[in-house]
């Protein structure tokens, strides 16, 4: 039986050969995800993906380490150095002569327009006149003061005589006044010394009848008590003693009248004479001090006839000529024109909006851009920051602008400083570096910005 099966064993049939199929031929009879998986890509796009990729990553390291200025845009014009000065005259007048034109750069001192004598010499003339008037008072009350006659000024006795006769005669006025009125008092003086010596000749004189009249009573007494002597005659001496003692009483009486009038009419003198020397010597104060205004004021209208040219305060332009020709009238310190100073050279005012002001510092390094020139072809002038105002001030809309003062480097475009020169009034846009910071930081400040303001609600 195992023979039999032994028998029927086949050897194995060979397996066929399969030929291999590129897999371009069966992807396309495949799913999508698999057919992608099976295909072959192209080295090049491989390639091209790594390079992008090495590209953003370098450029996000090269931003996280380049650095950009960071700057404050401000607008601005050219202004001179130096404060612009006001030309002007201290009493005005009629203009006889204009030297210079608009534009016209004039020296420090250099003649600008003159004024009409005419005018000055009247003003310098009454002013003369006024002085002349004081200085002959105060000669004449110096002289009443000392009691003696006035001295007058040589000069002034020549120039106006009709002053000093004035003041001559009024001096002997006032002097006759003065000594009549005297004399009278001194005449009631005398009067009032004539009273009281008679009223003393007569107390003395009834003193001494009185002495002897009571020695006479104090000697009849004993005899008229013893009867001795007549009654009736003793009592004619004790009448006689009263009679005398009531003459005494009066004549003291009238001598003490007289002696206060004598006091009252000496007071009087006195105070006349001491209230005339209090009005010479307050009068004269009054005009002394007058006088020297006076001289004052004459000082200064002749030093203003003197300089009745007006001339340059400073080196600079003539602006706003406010005078065109000979003829015409400018009033007392009205604006003739104005002198642009060019002798301390030019400056950059920039207005600095309030919330950019905090970033700015004295000495910071500024990038000046005139609008006059293309900054593209011609370039920009270097500048540095020189001063800072301690308040903002507002425009017409309300807004708060710092003025900044920029000092360039030179103040003019190009090789020669008459290429393109910087002009006093030029528009400018000023750039104030305040920092510097990383291209990276841009993106993540915005990112940071947006993080800290989230999940919140106003």
């Amino acid at each position: 039986m195992s023979a039999a099966l032994t028998a029927r064993t086949e050897a194995p049939l060979p397996a066929p050969q399969r030929q291999a199929v590129p897999p371009a031929r069966y992807a396309e009879f495949l799913p999508d995800a698999e057919a992608l998986a099976e295909r072959r890509h192209s080295p090049v796009a491989k390639w091209l993906a790594l390079t992008i990729s090495a590209l953003v990553l370098a450029l996000i390291a090269w931003s996280g380490f380049a650095e950009v200025d960071q700057v404050v845009t401000a607008s601005g014009a050219v202004r001179p150095a130096g404060k612009v000065k006001l030309v002007n005259h201290p009493i005005g007048g009629r203009v006889s002569a204009v030297l210079v034109v608009e534009g016209d750069r004039v020296a420090e001192g250099q003649p600008l327009l003159e004024i009409d004598p005419e005018t000055l010499q009247s003003e310098v003339d009454k002013r003369r006149s006024d002085w002349q008037a004081l200085a002959a008072s105060a000669a004449r009350l110096q002289g009443e003061a000392a009691g003696t006659a006035p001295a007058f000024d040589p000069q002034l006795s020549a120039a106006r005589p009709d002053l000093v006769a004035a003041q001559t005669s009024l001096y002997e006025a006032r002097a006759t006044a003065f000594s009549a009125e005297r004399r009278s008092l001194e005449e009631v003086i005398r009067q009032r010394e004539r009273e009281k010596q008679a009223a003393q000749a007569q107390a003395r004189q009834s003193a001494a009848s009185l002495k002897i009249l009571k020695e006479q009573e104090a000697a009849v007494a004993t005899l008229a008590g013893k009867g001795y002597f007549p009654q009736l005659r003793y009592l004619s001496i004790q009448r006689e003693v009263a009679e005398t003692e009531g003459a005494v009483a009066q004549a003291r009486q009238a001598e003490a009248i007289a002696d206060a009038a004598l006091a009252e009419a000496t007071s009087r003198l006195q105070a006349l004479e001491r209230d005339r020397r209090a009005d010479i010597l307050g009068e004269l104060a009054q005009i002394t001090a007058d006088r020297d205004r006076a001289a004052e004021s004459l000082a200064q209208a002749e030093a203003e006839l003197r300089n009745r040219v007006v001339r340059a305060p400073a080196e600079g332009i003539v602006q706003d000529l406010a005078v065109a020709a000979p003829g015409q009238s400018v009033r007392a310190n009205e604006e003739i024109m104005k002198i642009v100073p060019s002798s301390g050279g030019l400056m950059l005012e920039a207005l600095v909006a309030n919330a950019d002001i905090g970033q700015v510092r004295v000495g910071q390094y500024a990038r000046v851009k005139l609008l006059a020139y293309d900054h593209i072809r011609y370039g920009t002038l270097d500048g540095t920051v020189e001063r800072i105002s301690a308040d903002a001030t507002a425009d017409d809309r309300g807004r708060l602008f710092y003025k900044v003062q920029v000092r360039t480097e030179k103040d003019h475009l190009g090789a020669g400083p008459n290429d393109l020169p910087m002009s006093s009034g030029m528009a400018a846009e000023v750039e104030l570096r305040i920092g510097e910071r990383s291209i990276l930081s841009y993106l993540t400040d915005r990112v940071l910005a947006v993080a800290d303001a989230a999940f919140r609600e106003r």
